[in-house]
């Protein structure tokens, strides 16, 4: 009986001597504050990690960056990261990607690779799911918008807008976005080109093609944009990707991204004003916004789309002028 006691004794020395040699790795692992979307380019308005890098968003919050060496590049609790608003809400600095412009994020279960000329520059895994839920516009501050709810196919979206004039009088924090965009029925993912004002603190209206899924943000390398240009954003699908793209048509400056993100089948079409931080009064809403010239096709064939408007009433209106026109008036 006591050899048996000495031998339990010393196996629970051993396991309890293997835990505490686990702990202090666990306690001194330096976690980084990230302020800037993660991204494998190179400015001042992302944090730079290397090309080829791996990132794993774990689910227990933390996210991990390895450099294409495998080496560990840094540590990030996802809790303590600068929020960054993106079209389809906030979503924590570590769960938002700046990629090239002209990228392919091919997207195979929760597993994202990003390509650029052919060339993989990042791998997002997502371990932690969470996703969007439901219809985006319920959740993320969407203001006013018109939506069809019921597209049975469709593989191309065109629309055409000008820049409106800024808000009179923003707060630091104001964010809008102007676009157009297409989610699976249901919610969970959406694509759309962007019209951006105050996009991190700018205080300027940029541009950018956008996909989030699963609550991780992918935004285009952005364009800038002024009051009174042309903005024209396409959706189009090839029979394999979606190409979403953004045009200044004015100046004739471009931004797209690539994705296999969603397919042509059950889908839900949405003209869009949102807004985060902001409409505790008209001062921080931009001026009215025309979306014309849409077009909708399947193939060789037009789609119906059936605007219904989404709006709160008083100064903020939605005006279903046709099928192809829609204006998201403020007042402003």
């Amino acid at each position: 009986m006591k050899k048996i006691f000495r031998l339990c004794f010393f196996v629970i020395l051993a396991i309890s001597l293997i835990v505490l040699s686990m702990v202090p790795v666990f306690a001194q692992e330096s976690f980084e504050k990230i302020h800037k979307p993660l991204s494998p380019e190179t400015g001042s308005d992302v944090h730079s990690i290397p090309i080829g890098s791996v990132i794993y968003h774990l689910n227990n919050g933390v996210t991990r960056v390895f450099g294409p060496d495998k080496a560990l590049f840094l540590s990030a609790l996802d809790e303590e990261s600068d929020l960054i608003a993106t079209p389809a809400g906030k979503l924590p600095a570590t769960h938002v990607h700046h990629v090239p412009s002209g990228a392919f994020i091919d997207v195979t279960g929760n597993i994202s690779d990003v390509y650029s000329d052919g060339v993989r520059v990042l791998t997002v895994i997502d371990q932690a799911g969470g996703g969007i839920p439901g219809t985006l516009s319920s959740f993320h501050g969407w203001i006013e918008w018109a939506e069809d709810l019921s597209v049975s196919n469709l593989d191309y979206f065109h629309a055409r807008w000008n820049v409106p004039s800024d808000p009179p009088n923003p707060n630091y924090y104001d964010l809008v976005y102007l676009f157009h965009g297409i989610q699976p029925s249901g919610g969970g993912k959406i694509i759309q080109p962007v019209l951006e004002w105050n996009y991190l603190h700018s205080d300027r209206w940029t541009g950018a093609a956008w996909y989030v899924n699963a609550g991780t943000g992918y935004r285009s390398s952005g364009v800038n944009a002024t009051t009174g240009n042309e903005i024209r954003g396409t959706m189009s699908h090839n029979g394999y990707n979606w190409t979403i793209q953004f045009s200044n048509h004015t100046t004739g400056s471009w931004t797209s991204i690539n994705t296999n993100i969603i397919g042509t089948s059950n889908l839900e079409t949405y003209v869009t004003l949102e807004g985060l931080w902001v409409y505790d009064d008209g001062d921080d809403l931009p001026g009215d916004t025309n979306f014309n010239n849409m077009s909708f096709f399947y193939g060789a064939n037009s789609v119906d789309i059936d605007w219904y408007e989404q709006e709160p009433g008083g100064s903020l209106n939605v005006v279903v002028n046709s099928d192809f026109n829609v204006t998201l008036e403020t007042a402003n």
